[in-house]
């Protein structure tokens, strides 16, 4: 007998009375979702993706809850490394499977299905940077803060603005990735200002708290008429605008006498030499530990290298006791004196970005890898809940 004609989708069995399909919520407990196409409903336990063409979440498979966080923690981890997403699946998981079945049996090892397609660990990072840059936001709102900008080309010839921002939280100073950019245009001043003043209308950031922006020395930037800082001295006259010290070091460098010229090029051959290859940076900092001597991490600044600086700062703490003195110091303190976070953010931009991975959006990869800010992944699992296996 041949099977009756389709409805609706609905195939009739043999011998079995025709019934319309209605779909109910409680479907989903057994693996069905619900897609609109066209305004009609539509049910189906195979299907993967919601409307081609949309930015809709990919259904993930059936998971223990554990399951689930384990694949947040790889996902940051991944992120963390500036590794491709695909590594999750072609070497994490292969390697995580196979150390458990040496080291506890077949059984165990049958039960490590935790997701890592590089799809899900490109999700997980995007609910990651969400999650960051809320808890970034709503930090800088709570008073003021200063910028520090630059912008740069990456692998694929595209121009990136990178800001990162410092204010204060918890008692002291923090410093984060604001927001990394393209640029379109001709990356004039006018292009700059109008990309970071809408980034902090989008973010509801207010000028009005912004006490200071550090820069380097390029016209786009500094130019009394038209470059970046006249345009926010229109908007908010009260900002410091810092000119990289590092830049300026450069500047009357190329203008020494030949005996300092001579000096300050030896010393830069022997710190290119120390930093050229780990093993040398770590010679280095034995042999300076041996005698005694304190070797300076990439943490330091001119302020915090002076013991009366630390002293001051520390004074600044009680502000109960000296609000007025605290927020006249914080107002000092708090601006950028170089553009080393950004010179130093270009490079793992650069790491990220590769010509392998020319095409790839790398702001949430980029923001995960370098924010001190960790995510809040037992708040994510609870909120982005497990579908099940289809």
């Amino acid at each position: 007998m041949k099977p009756d004609h389709h409805r609706k989708g609905i195939s009739k069995q043999p011998n079995q009375p025709s019934k319309c399909c209605k779909y109910r919520e409680e479907y989903i407990q057994y693996g069905f979702t619900c897609i609109i196409v066209n305004e009609s409903v539509h049910s189906d336990a195979c299907t993967r993706e919601f409307k081609a063409g949309e930015n809709a979440e990919t259904l993930e498979n059936e998971a223990p809850l554990s399951s689930h966080k384990a694949s947040y923690e790889v996902a940051y981890l991944v992120a963390r490394a500036k590794k491709p997403h695909t590594i999750g699946e072609t070497l994490i998981k292969p390697a995580a499977v196979a150390m458990c079945r040496t080291m506890h049996g077949d059984k165990q090892a049958q039960e490590m299905e935790v997701p890592l397609s590089d799809g899900t660990i490109s999700r997980r990072i995007t609910y990651m940077v969400r999650d960051i840059k809320c808890q970034l936001i709503d930090r800088v709102k709570k008073g003021k803060y200063t910028l520090q900008l630059d912008e740069s080309l990456d692998v694929s010839n595209s121009a990136n603005l990178l800001v990162f921002v410092r204010y204060s939280f918890g008692g002291k100073l923090n410093e984060d990735m604001l927001f990394c950019t393209p640029l379109e245009a001709k990356c004039t001043d006018e292009d700059i200002f109008t990309k970071l003043d809408s980034k902090l209308k989008e973010e509801g950031l207010s000028w009005d708290q912004c006490i200071g922006v550090c820069t380097d020395g390029a016209s786009a930037m500094l130019a009394k008429k038209k470059g970046l800082k006249a345009r926010v001295l229109q908007v908010v006259p009260h900002v410091n605008f810092t000119h990289c010290i590092i830049h300026r070091e450069a500047l009357p460098s190329k203008t020494l006498d030949l005996e300092l010229n001579s000096v300050l090029e030896t010393t830069i051959k022997m710190v290119n030499y120390i930093k050229s290859h780990p093993l040398n940076t770590r010679l280095f900092t034995t042999l300076c530990s041996e005698l005694g001597l304190e070797h300076q991490g990439e943490n330091t600044n001119i302020l915090s290298l002076n013991d009366k600086i630390h002293s001051f700062k520390r004074k600044v703490d009680l502000q109960k006791e000296y609000p007025q003195r605290s927020r006249a110091a914080m107002d000092i303190l708090t601006p950028f004196g170089c553009t080393y976070l950004c010179e130093k953010m270009f490079s793992a931009l650069t790491y990220i970005k590769n010509k392998y991975r020319s095409h790839l959006n790398m702001e949430n990869d980029l923001r995960v890898a370098v924010s001190k800010i960790k995510p809040r992944i037992d708040l994510l699992c609870s909120t982005h809940s497990v579908h099940p296996s289809h």
